[in-house]
């Protein structure tokens, strides 16, 4: 009933309780075919629709001399589409339908809404194109319909909003490039096109959007340089380039930013250095993402002047040299990740200023460097959560027969895993020299009492000056195996000797420290020995076997 008689009085021109917001014929059909195409009936609030109440009290509409001026029905329930006749709601200034589930196509005929100041048809599920008659919307200051399932190219005719000062088509499907006519859009302060599927480049001419403060490009396809007129953005806030195939160096004119405050440029393909000009962003600065990337070169000094810095990304880089002492005055710092580089040096004790008991750190990531034990001890004892295993290889020395590696920091706090052939030689504590009986690929494994995720693995050097053990060799061919491996409770050893003798067999762990120790008198032939092992905690173990000829291990794993 309610729409039978709202047309009677449409359609017999009843004009009654003129000061309570009577529409003229054109807007109130409009309004039928709106309440009806987007199941009305099934929205949250339709209260008083399509009944002889004035329209001005229906909710979300607004009416300004027997004119609809406002729809608002943001969140509402909405579903199905909008039809052509929508378009002879010729006196909107503003139209907010976002958050609904609305679908089919934008119509052609929305173009006809040229007085809309603002559009908002973000977060439902339009498909199809955006149509181009959205350019006549020469009025528009907001235009927002991301977060949809639009798909085909951005209009050029979206050029001719040149008041507009938001433009957000994110979270759709486009694909193509940017259109160069977007330059003209001069006055914009937020500019969203993330998560689509441009190709192209950014275009230069966004270096000419004086007022901007937002720019997000993030998860497209686009390729290309980062233009250096985005360094003109004096204005910027969020600089958002992240997850796209950009390629070339950041240009030293993002210098001039001088309000960023959030910079994304990760998984891109850049290269270069990180500029020294990025300190001479003011301490604004809140987020500076630049990861997975592929910049070289040293981190420059400067960017310790970014003291506003919450969360600084550096990892998965080809960066080298030491961490900046000056990283030490970024004390609002929350997250520091510069894991996957090629970092290396001692870590700057001046980093224990960022422990703060409010704000503090609570994220630090320098796994998959080049540190050794320099520094480390007091970086892991400020912060016991740091992630810092593992890093690359140390360099081991030679000198005549005497092998050495520098593992840094306390030598005493540091035990040595010297090994020939892969097989555990010898375990020494505090002193990092090893000079080996017989020849053999000669390597060393290095632990520290205080810095207990990370074991630092030498580099592998061919001994050929020790004395030859091939008499040696021939009595411990294939002279013991484990199994299982990894073992739970149970572990049997099977020995071969090839004559009678007496072995020591120990379990040790990885601190050398002899966890079961047993003598056995093995004949020739083979032998299984079972050990239980049922309460061991789960790790890593050595099987040291010794006897008179010399001694041997196998390594194994507890679950």
């Amino acid at each position: 009933m309610k729409k039978i008689i709202l047309l009677f009085v449409i359609s017999a021109g009843i004009q009654i309780l003129p000061s309570q917001g009577q529409v003229n014929i054109q807007d109130s059909l409009a309004l039928v075919d709106f309440y009806n195409s987007t199941n009305g009936a099934t929205w949250t609030n339709s209260a008083g629709w399509l009944t002889a109440a004035p329209v001005s009290t229906w909710p979300g509409i607004q009416v300004t001399d027997n004119r609809v001026t406002s729809i608002g029905l943001s969140h509402n329930g909405l579903t199905g589409g909008l039809v052509s006749s929508f378009g002879n709601l010729t006196a909107l200034t503003g139209l907010d339908l976002s958050r609904n589930a609305l679908t089919g196509r934008i119509p052609n005929s929305i173009g006809n809404l040229v007085n809309l100041t603002s559009l908002k048809l973000y977060t439902n599920k339009f498909t199809d194109t955006i149509p181009a008659s959205m350019g006549n919307l020469t009025n528009l200051t907001f235009l927002a319909i991301g977060g949809n399932q639009l798909t085909g190219s951005i209009p050029s005719s979206l050029g001719n909003l040149i008041k507009l000062s938001t433009f957000s088509l994110s979270l759709n499907q486009l694909t193509g490039i940017i259109p160069s006519s977007i330059n003209n859009l001069v006055q914009m302060y937020i500019f969203e096109l993330n998560n689509n599927k441009l190709t192209g480049s950014i275009p230069a001419g966004l270096g000419n959007f004086a007022f901007l403060s937002v720019l997000d490009l993030s998860h497209n396809q686009l390729t290309g340089s980062i233009p250096s007129e985005l360094g003109n953005l004096a204005n910027l806030n969020n600089l958002v380039l992240n997850n796209n195939k950009l390629t070339g160096s950041i240009p030293t004119s993002f210098g001039g930013l001088s309000s960023l405050q959030q910079l994304y440029l990760n998984n891109n393909q850049l290269s270069g250095s990180i500029p020294s000009t990025f300190g001479n962003i003011t301490s604004n600065v809140g987020d500076f993402y630049l990861q997975n990337n592929q910049l070289s070169g040293k981190i420059p000094p400067s960017l310790g002047n970014l003291t506003g810095l919450e969360h600084l990304f550096l990892n998965n880089n080809q960066l080298s040299g030491p961490i900046p002492s000056t990283f030490g005055k970024l004390t609002r710092l929350q997250q520091l990740n510069l894991s996957n580089n090629q970092l290396s040096g001692t870590i700057p004790p001046s980093l224990d200023s960022l422990k703060n008991d409010l704000v503090g750190l609570y994220l630090l990531d320098l796994s998959n460097n080049r540190f050794t034990f320099a520094g480390m001890e007091t970086l892991v004892t400020a912060f016991n959560f740091a992630v810092y295993a593992p890093q690359g290889n140390i360099p081991l020395h030679q000198n005549g027969n005497t092998f050495s590696v520098s593992a840094g920091g306390n030598l005493g706090s540091d035990t040595f895993r010297w090994y020939r052939n892969g097989v555990l030689s010898i375990t020494k504590k505090g002193d990092s020299t090893f000079t080996p009986k017989y020849k053999g690929a000669i390597s060393v494994a290095v632990t520290n009492k205080i810095a207990t995720q990370l074991t630092l693995f030498s580099d592998t050097i061919e001994s050929t000056l020790a004395e030859p053990d091939e008499a040696l060799e021939n009595i411990f061919s294939a002279k013991a195996s484990i199994y299982p491996n990894p073992a739970k409770d149970n572990l049997d050893i099977t020995l071969h000797a090839t004559q009678n003798e007496s072995e020591q067999i120990e379990i040790v762990n990885m601190d050398g420290k002899i966890l079961l120790s047993q003598k056995l008198n093995v004949a020739a032939g083979n032998s299984i020995q079972n050990i239980n092992v049922a309460k061991l905690a789960a790790g890593t173990y050595f099987v040291n076997i010794k006897s008179a000829e010399g001694q041997f291990a196998l390594k194994f794993i507890k679950e």
